[in-house]
């Protein structure tokens, strides 16, 4: 998402619910690079959603009343069997 939408939506917050702006700024400079890189459709690597669906410790699943908006979590497996990884790590935070 571009920063200026999230500064806008930030700003339409409630107050107690408010995000401090250099928080927003230095958080989206330290990821938009890695996190909204191009990717290649027809490299399975690229593509961060069907990486975590062929993972059997990750759990994705489509948020009800969105068209392409998905829950990945990671399962109850990975955490009493210890199955961490980057797809598993990268679930207990999408």
């Amino acid at each position: 998402m571009p920063l200026d939408e999230l500064l806008r939506r930030n700003e339409a917050r409630p107050r107690a619910d408010h995000v401090p702006e250099e928080y927003i700024r230095s958080s989206w400079k330290r990821f938009h690079h890695v996190m909204f890189r191009p990717l290649n459709p027809e490299d399975p690597n690229g593509n961060l959603l069907k990486r975590m669906i062929a993972d059997p410790y990750v759990r994705v699943t489509p948020v009800r009343g969105e068209s392409d908006v998905f829950a990945c979590n990671f399962t109850r497996e990975a955490f009493l069997e210890g199955r961490w990884n980057t797809r598993t790590i990268n679930a207990r935070g999408l």
